[in-house]
């Protein structure tokens, strides 16, 4: 699959001014949010990005469309390096951003018309007709055209939601980073807004990249899964093999954790506790042996790389095999 958005030795810092920077002078002037992140995003590809909150998702998400600056690696968006001021205007015309919130989204002073034809007039292009071209773009994701007259509050979730993917199509982009894509709806409109992502991405050719702590939607609409844990990748592979076989320990907890619709069946015990660590105080060796059931004297000293433990498969552990982790034998046992 030829690669839309490749993403190789990506690092993201930020300042760490002000009240952090004066309590904790030992981290120097920056902090780092992503670490060493090599990924890409095959033409009309889902790309899946899971993780806790504070693992980075959403600071990749900006550093990828070119709203939050690197400080190191590189990005390539459709054979193209990104860097210079050109390049960046290019990547923002063919990319195109869901927001978790639809109607905060929207300008509560601004009929839906104006609201979807917007993007039109900031990159210079001419619309004679704004209703009709905005009804056109309704109808595309399954709105009625009359519906352009009215203002986002009058607009239930759902809908509020198909506007939005209607806004993000305006430029005919190659890339749409969905964020929480079925946040704050209910059960049967997720499945709705599932199922228009999946025939605009056969009718279109479009790549997604979806941002979720719903592992169901991850399930039901991507093709590769890629797990943050700290601002590192610690696993990336095809969707369908992740969820059967998942290889490192964080990605195994994350599925057991996942509640299931039949009442018989029980959420396993999870073997996994603590909370993630701050950024600010990152654990040595492996970021994840303060939480893992399987850590061993290497695992604290030693940071362990993102292998290819087999085709299409990356995992980010020392003792991670075929079979996933195992727990080995150690002075402490």
């Amino acid at each position: 699959m030829t690669a839309l958005m490749q993403m190789t030795g990506l690092d993201v810092s930020l300042p760490a001014g002000g009240l952090v920077g004066s309590l904790l002078p030992s981290l120097g002037s920056r902090i780092d949010i992503l670490q060493d992140v090599t990924l890409s995003i095959g033409a009309g590809e889902t790309l899946g990005l899971v993780g806790e909150s504070g693992s980075g998702k959403t600071t990749l998400a900006k550093a990828l469309l070119g709203l939050q600056p690197i400080s190191g690696g590189s990005l390539v968006f459709d054979g193209a390096p990104l860097g210079s001021a050109q390049s960046f205007a290019r990547l923002r015309r063919a990319t195109a951003m869901m927001f978790q919130d639809p109607v905060a989204s929207l300008s509560p002073r601004m009929r839906i018309a104006s609201l979807l034809t917007e993007p039109l007039i900031i990159h210079g292009e001419r619309v004679e007709n704004p209703t009709r071209r905005a009804g056109e773009m309704l109808e595309s994701v399954g709105l009625p055209a009359a519906m352009a007259s009215r203002y986002p509050h009058e607009l239930s979730g759902g809908q509020a939601r198909r506007v939005c993917v209607a806004r993000a199509l305006a430029l005919n982009p190659s890339l749409v980073v969905a964020d929480e894509p079925t946040a704050g709806l209910d059960v049967s409109v997720q499945g709705e807004i599932l199922n228009l992502m999946a025939d605009l991405k056969t009718r279109l050719g479009l790549s997604f990249l979806v941002i979720s702590h719903n592992l169901s939607v991850i399930r039901h609409v991507t093709d590769r899964i890629a797990i943050l844990y700290l601002g590192r990748l610690i696993e990336v592979g095809p969707t369908r093999a992740v969820f059967a076989r998942p290889l490192h320990p964080y990605t195994q907890n994350l599925i057991a954790s996942e509640p299931q619709p039949d009442p018989r069946k029980r959420r396993a015990d999870l073997a996994i506790k603590g909370e993630i660590p701050s950024v600010l105080r990152r654990p040595q060796g492996c970021e994840f042996h303060t939480r893992c059931p399987f850590a061993q004297d290497r695992c604290r000293k030693e940071r362990p790389g993102l292998e290819e433990i087999e085709t299409n498969r990356l995992v980010r552990c020392h003792f991670a095999g075929p079979d996933g982790p195992k727990k080995k034998p150690s002075k402490e046992d």
